[in-house]
């Protein structure tokens, strides 16, 4: 008789799925080697809701303030889970810059984390409640005195924009 054996690969890992030259690795890639070596803030944000980050608006609250915090002098980028979850959603979505965006699908949402969690990359920028969340602000100052200039102009931005959420 005849016998044929083949053999087929299919990838489950998120990161493994794409080609170096993709958008989504040079996102995960320039992130890595912009917060090496540079000054690093974590802002970490806090909730008692578990959960909380699993809500499409609480992410994209997060995602408006890192571009509030990029516009602050000295800062040179920033990297949390929302901006990781922006990125997914823009290469899922036809790779436009409109759709760098919190999907505002929940289900979407878990789908995307579930498969990142799974694969590590959200240890460092959020725990297993969804409940706090950091962003990394990578910036340009060497001085204590600028330092604390700089850290209460990111406390102008971070804390008018928590008020009145459960955050």
């Amino acid at each position: 008789g005849l016998f044929c054996a083949s053999e087929m690969k299919i990838e489950s890992l998120p990161y493994a799925m794409f080609k170096k030259d993709d958008i989504f690795m040079k996102h995960i890639l320039f992130s890595g080697e912009k917060i090496s070596g540079q000054n690093v803030l974590q802002v970490d944000i806090y909730s008692n809701e578990k959960n909380i980050f699993l809500t499409p608006k609480y992410l994209q609250n997060i995602l408006d303030m890192e571009k509030a915090i990029m516009q602050v002098p000295n800062t040179s980028y920033t990297y949390s889970a929302s901006d990781v979850i922006a990125t997914l959603n823009q290469l899922f979505l036809f790779n436009t810059k409109k759709f760098f965006k919190i999907p505002e699908n929940s289900a979407m949402l878990k789908i995307y984390f579930k498969e990142l969690s799974e694969q590590g990359f959200m240890s460092s920028l959020m725990n297993n409640d969804f409940n706090k969340l950091s962003i990394f602000v990578s910036y340009n100052i060497y001085t204590s005195n600028d330092l604390e200039n700089y850290k209460q102009k990111i406390d102008r931005i971070v804390i008018p924009a928590l008020k009145g959420t459960p955050l």
